[in-house]
């Protein structure tokens, strides 16, 4: 505690340039600790995404209705690039199962809707053509997934469902029908982003510390000379670090703090959350407030290992021994990771990026991270050796022994740029990854409409409107639920001619026009139900009335 305490003493009377590096110091850590603390909260993000989307999804049953149960029925249509969800309730005598951010099942003609579709109700009126009803209210927090969510919950009756209404037996999943990230993209993501973070935090750090040392190792060396133990002598040079390092950790984290408020209402690509989902937890705040200065500590010490161990050749300034090489092997085996990941790509069987490549990769990435950082010395080296010996220049030549004999000066110069372009360079690589994963782009969009509410004139404008691109009919076959527990296999009928077919697909052979034919797609493994021959019953309308169509499949496909 002595030394720490003399370590302060130092810093304090140091000058006013030992100052201004302290300050210096603490603000470049506020911003590691800033990344590091939204790293650390993302998966809380996501869980309190899929969260809440499994908290509000309706539980059903197969059973016949009743008075006291109540009727769900879920629509989810496309609102430009989002989805448009309702959910139709007819409420029963028994109302007890109530959705997240709602008081109670709505009415018949009530709507309750999100505080996004309530803003564009006023821009699009005509949009209120989906919502059946008034507006009684607004969705809480704890029943969307995220402030622009477009959802609504509409009120009506049993006859207005129709036959497709399932009986309501509460709300909540145990897991999100669909979840914010694919879990396996989630990994890559985790491990790339604690890379872009942890990587340039720790060098920092690093450098920091060399830099510190670097205008006190004489200073160092002085005190052990005057008797000051080993460990004493690395204590107080850690000082300055530590307590670097714990202002820079109580900024960053008021820095984060400020940076989700602003963020969770601009958003990532695809993705919105609610200021609390991004709060900070105790143990993320207790890995800032304790990690970094643990982490500074052991820098700290390490950069005054020689200052410690050999002061008098620090006094008398002794000549430094080469870079290590080791850095070079971690460049290549990072550089050599990536690129073989890379080069599958071009191969019939492409690496996947889950298993045990969602942690080789990131460890590649890291790997080559952290050659570059410490190849760095060893180029200078290599490269001001053979340059003072082939060039003719006085001036020249002192620059290059000068770069020989102090090889760590071209690392604190170069480290911060070739960290710069390291870390948006792959920053860019993870963006891209996730706005693929919660936006993948789709060229095409598909409605699936009930031909029971449509005349033969609605369909012919409906296959009219601008930017449709094909339309065809599909008939799903009739099952009857009585057969007990038993699944019965069921096909779907494609009412179309061979040039809609062409349409709908990247590829067709053997179609002809006027004859039924059996669908077979080569890269999906067909039902064992589902073979030539093998009956299906469908159900249809002719001249009013309800009637059954059995077609037997066919061998021709």
């Amino acid at each position: 505690m002595k030394e720490f305490l003399l370590g302060l003493r130092l810093l304090l009377g140091a000058g006013r340039g030992n100052r201004v590096r302290f300050l210096l110091m603490a603000a470049g850590g506020s911003l590691g600790v800033c990344c590091l603390a939204l790293v650390l909260t993302i998966p809380a993000i996501l869980d309190a995404h899929d969260g809440r989307a499994a908290a509000r999804e309706p539980t059903t049953s197969s059973h016949a209705p009743s008075a006291r149960s109540s009727l769900v029925l879920e629509r989810s249509d496309p609102h430009g690039s989002k989805a448009f969800t309702r959910v139709f309730v007819a409420r029963g005598t028994d109302a007890s199962a109530v959705p997240p951010g709602l008081r109670g099942l709505p009415g018949p003609g009530e709507v309750f809707v999100s505080p996004r579709v309530h803003a564009l109700l006023r821009e699009e009126p005509a949009l209120k053509g989906l919502l059946p009803g008034d507006e009684k209210g607004l969705i809480g927090a704890a029943g969307l997934t995220n402030p622009d969510e477009l959802y609504a919950y509409v009120g009506t009756t049993r006859a207005q469902l129709g036959g497709k209404a399932r009986v309501l037996t509460g709300f909540g999943y145990g897991y999100a029908p669909i979840p914010a990230v694919d879990p396996s993209t989630l990994t890559i993501l985790r491990f790339a982003l604690a890379t872009i973070v942890l990587l340039p935090l720790g060098v920092f750090l690093s450098v920091c510390a060399r830099l510190s040392a670097a205008s006190r190792t004489r200073r160092l060396a002085a005190l052990r000379l005057l008797g000051l133990s080993v460990k004493g002598t690395q204590r107080v040079n850690a000082a300055e670090t530590v307590v670097a390092s714990l202002l820079g950790a109580v900024l960053g984290l008021g820095e984060y703090t400020v940076l989700n408020q602003v963020m969770s209402r601009t958003g990532l690509p695809g993705l919105r959350w609610y200021p609390a989902d991004g709060g900070l937890s105790p143990t993320t705040v207790g890995v800032c407030l304790i990690g970094c200065p643990a982490l500074a500590w052991f820098v700290g010490r390490a950069s005054a290992r020689s200052a410690a161990t050999n002061p008098l050749a620090v006094r008398r300034t002794a000549l430094p021994g080469a870079p290590s090489r080791w850095g070079g092997l971690l460049l290549i085996t990072g550089l050599g990771i990536v690129t073989g990941y890379c080069a599958t790509g071009l191969t019939t069987h492409p690496a996947s990026s889950d298993g045990p490549a969602a942690l080789l990769v990131p460890a590649g990435v890291l790997l080559t991270g952290a050659g570059l950082v410490l190849t760095l010395p060893l180029l200078s080296y290599t490269l001001a050796r053979k340059v003072a010996g082939a060039t003719q220049s006085l001036t020249l030549n002192l620059a290059m022994r000068r770069n020989e004999v102090e090889p760590g000066s071209t690392m604190r110069v170069v480290t911060g740029l070739v960290l710069l372009v390291y870390a948006a360079s792959l920053a860019q690589g993870i963006l891209i990854e996730e706005n693929q994963v919660t936006r993948p782009d789709s060229p095409a969009q598909d409605y699936s409409i009930a031909l029971s509410g449509l005349t033969s004139r609605r369909q012919s404008d409906l296959a009219d409107v601008p930017g449709v691109r094909a339309h065809a009919l599909t008939m799903d076959s009739w099952v009857s639920l009585k057969g007990g527990s038993q699944v019965e296999p069921r096909v779907t009928a494609l009412v179309a001619t061979c040039a809609q077919l062409r349409q709908f697909v990247e590829h067709s052979e053997g179609c002809v026009d006027g004859r039924v034919l059996r669908l077979v797609d080569p890269n999906t493994a067909a039902d064992p139900g589902v073979h030539p021959g093998a009956v299906f019953p469908f159900r249809i309308r002719r001249d009013g009335r309800r009637t059954t169509l059995s077609l037997t499949l066919p061998s021709d496909r």
